[in-house]
């Protein structure tokens, strides 16, 4: 573990806030099924976790393959490590994970020894027959900026989409949803036709000729990774700040259409203006309508759609390569710098700010409790979503303390794999403990934090992003309903 965690790399100041803590990317995954469905739970997966415990590394995450089947000492051994705050380990559903490994061309055999690469990205046969590279982020919220101003970026005052018409003369939701994915189908197009360029010369000037070594078919056919050579060829890219997007079809649903609180109109100037003079109605929108994390059937399906036609659409898309375009639904920390290219959205967000993470709830929105929160996390398109739903969760240590606190976190975990949920991991962290860290950093340096599918040191990390993490919603257990 300790030689794992001496890779290290430089990024640049855009990458410093989209990849926070710069991580490496590796991943260490244990327990599943074979291919007769038996667990294949032992002392190794044990000593791991013990190991995990007793060393709290900032760059080897744990990724725990979870199935009803999974022994009872693992799963006491990761419950004891996400008490005790180190981020460690992410659950995912070995369920849903071998069904989009088998939709990705997995036979039996690949979908049982699947793995993670990258962040949360399940790969088949232990990952040695993907070679799928990252593709990118699609940022949801610009989309939508740009659809409530006609195909116009406010920001720079291009015209980077579709006419996709004057969203004042839309009379129904169901118009401007409509009009929302001609434009993401748009922008779809333009990112995949740039990743096809970007990877072609890629191909010719820096082919990766040592990784395709180890992975299989690459040798037998004679071509690289780029080229096309491994068995399983996707480009994985992903959407980015699905509930902001969810919070604020929500909002213009119930304030305009519903409520009649005020047009469509007055709505957008309001967001093109910041919200200024106008904070009575910021507030409404944030306190008001409804939010995604709160397992509302109506805002978790219409993001839920959105989110399986945006696959569905990519999916059917060709590479460079042979290959074939996927979707998931995560950000990392690029929703920091993502969202400082986007104005105030019509949830209440304030203009260049950070925007939802991941495929998580946007800070503070989901305050019907931890098990209601999932429950709209689980409700996703999750097996079409071949690249993955990164989800973060946040527990307040003093209420998940003792041995009843370790079953309630058990409990929400083993629940979401049950319900349809891919992945699932959780930062057991008071804010007084990150303010601290904030304030006198010297005296924090060993303080590891979940950041987004991979652990950082937090004082390492750039002020934005703890503030963004410090803003997360922090759950109590046994929380029901209600404002925390």
């Amino acid at each position: 573990m300790l030689k794992i965690d001496t890779l290290f790399y430089i990024g640049d100041n855009y990458y410093v806030k989209a990849n926070s803590g710069l991580p490496t990317w590796q991943v260490m995954s244990i327990c599943g099924t074979d291919a007769d469905g038996n667990d294949v739970s032992n002392e190794l997966s044990e000593i791991i976790l013990d190991a995990g415990y007793e060393m709290r590394l900032s760059n080897l995450p744990l990724a725990v393959r979870y199935s009803p089947k999974t022994s009872r000492k693992v799963i006491d051994k990761a419950m004891r490590l996400v008490q005790a705050g180190t981020g460690n380990p992410a659950f995912f559903s070995d369920d849903v994970a071998m069904e989009i490994v088998r939709r990705k061309g997995a036979d039996n055999e690949e979908a049982h020894d699947w793995s993670i690469h990258g962040c949360i990205e399940p790969h088949p046969g232990g990952g040695h027959s993907d070679g799928s590279p990252v593709g990118g982020y699609v940022s949801l919220p610009k989309i939508m900026e740009v659809t409530l101003h006609n195909g116009v970026d406010p920001v720079t005052g291009l015209e980077v989409g579709l006419k996709t018409g004057n969203p004042g003369d839309f009379r129904s939701m169901d118009a401007l949803v409509r009009a929302f994915e001609k434009q993401m189908y748009r922008f779809i197009d333009l990112h995949t036709t740039a990743m096809n360029a970007t990877m072609s010369v890629q191909a010719h000037y820096l082919p990766c000729i040592y990784s395709s070594i180890f992975v299989d078919d690459c040798i037998r056919v004679g071509k690289t990774i780029q080229e096309g050579g491994s068995r399983h060829k996707y480009i994985n890219f992903f959407l980015a700040g699905c509930a902001t997007l969810a919070d604020s079809l929500a909002a213009i649903d119930y304030a305009v259409f519903q409520e009649k609180k005020l047009s469509m109109d007055a709505l957008i100037h309001a967001c093109d203006t910041d919200f200024a003079n106008q904070e009575p109605l910021r507030q409404y929108l944030i306190n008001k309508a409804p939010k995604f994390g709160n397992d509302l059937g109506y805002v978790d399906s219409q993001i839920a759609d959105i989110q399986r036609k945006g696959c569905e659409y990519a999916q059917k898309l060709a590479d460079h390569r042979g290959g074939w375009f996927s979707c998931g639904n995560m950000s990392q920390t690029h929703n920091v710098a993502l969202g400082g290219m986007v104005g105030a959205t019509p949830d209440g967000r304030k203009a260049f700010t950070f925007f939802s993470d991941n495929g998580s709830p946007m800070n503070g929105r989901d305050v019907n409790g931890p098990t209601a929160a999932a429950n709209s996390v689980a409700s996703m398109p999750h097996a079409s979503n071949f690249g993955g739903t990164l989800y973060n969760i946040r527990f307040d240590s003093q209420t998940v303390a003792g041995e009843k606190g370790r079953r309630i976190i058990e409990g929400v975990f083993t629940n979401f794999c049950e319900s349809g949920g891919y992945h699932i991991q959780a930062n057991v962290m008071d804010d007084e403990v990150l303010l601290a860290a904030q304030k006198n950093p010297e005296n924090y340096r060993d303080l590891v934090i979940r950041v987004s599918g991979y652990l950082a040191y937090f004082t390492e990390l750039d002020r934005t992003v703890q503030d963004s993490i410090i803003g997360r919603s922090t759950h109590l257990a046994g929380q029901r309903s209600g404002v925390i």
